[in-house]
């Protein structure tokens, strides 16, 4: 049931808010209930009386950038999605340093890089999240990672100030940094200056690659974190989990590590995979597998 003194005060903050929104539509797993508000904040002002509102109010909320990396539950969420629009979709560049805003499409940002003659993301190609989400989880592949190239970003802070970070005052680790507190609304890349024919041939070099070694269905990437000295594909390939299915989701057959929905998935089905492969890599090999994912 929707709160109408909640809504009322949400609409009063955001110029662009949702009821009962289906989260299937906002996340790659394709699965999950509604959300009760979705709100989208389209400048700092906006975010920063946003966040000020929900914590005065103690209401449940998840930032959500383009849902690559999320499973929503079946039962919904009730409380607020917050989605970064308007200026925080902005991109621009002076010379070889390019700036954008942190709900920016990571491919749209390697398009926009890539028109304008700067290299330094394509490693990070295919990678379908938000640069905001990107840089606080580090996003990478065995290419490379995102802070490869950063700058500075740029963050809402626990509370409520804006602050700009440089790289040196940032701590980047495997899949993870030391932002996961703060909300990125912006970073900034150094790039180097190449024609856009050399930035695409790397491109197309990476896209090839992984669409030979993962699967092209519904998903959220790798749902576990690579353990030291391990991969978690292996491990679970090694427990003979490949193509098993539960429901309409299945363990990937191309890359054990990635969980997909067949078309009629429920994420309770994906839950009760992940919590299949995490036992039975406990059981064969000892190891505790962390996710990368986000459970909403």
């Amino acid at each position: 049931m929707i709160d109408g003194e909640i809504e009322n005060a949400l609409k009063k903050i955001v110029g662009n808010l949702k009821t009962f929104v289906p989260l299937s539509e906002y996340t790659t797993f394709k699965t999950g209930g509604s959300a009760k508000y979705l709100a989208e904040a389209e400048s700092e002002e906006e975010l920063k009386n946003l966040h000020k509102y929900i914590k005065e109010k103690n209401i449940p909320h998840f930032l959500l950038g383009y849902g690559s990396n999320t499973l929503a539950k079946d039962d919904g969420f009730d409380g607020v999605i917050i989605k970064l629009s308007g200026e925080f979709k902005k991109i621009s560049h002076e010379e070889t340093k390019l700036s954008c805003g942190g709900g920016v499409f990571l491919p749209a940002l390697q398009a926009y890089a890539t028109k304008n003659s700067l290299s330094g993301l394509e490693p990070l190609s295919g990678i379908p999240g938000s640069v905001g989400g990107a840089v606080v989880i580090n996003a990478a592949t065995k290419f490379g990672s995102i802070s490869d190239a950063m700058e500075s970003v740029r963050t809402l802070e626990e509370d409520l100030n804006y602050k700009t970070l440089k790289k040196k005052e940032i701590v980047f680790s495997y899949r993870n940094s030391s932002l996961k507190n703060n909300i990125v609304v912006g970073a900034t890349f150094a790039m180097t200056p190449k024609r856009p024919e050399e930035i695409l041939k790397k491109i197309n070099n990476y896209m090839v690659h992984r669409s030979v070694t993962q699967p092209l269905k519904p998903s959220a990437g790798s749902i576990f974190k690579n353990p030291p000295g391990h991969f978690a594909g292996k491990l679970i390939e090694g427990c003979g989990l490949k193509g098993k299915k539960i429901g309409g989701a299945m363990i990937s057959e191309e890359h054990a590590n990635f969980i997909i929905n067949n078309g009629n998935a429920k994420s309770e089905d994906i839950l009760e995979l992940i919590d299949m492969a995490r036992k039975k890599v406990k059981e064969e090999f000892g190891i505790n597998l962390e996710l990368e994912i986000k459970i909403l």
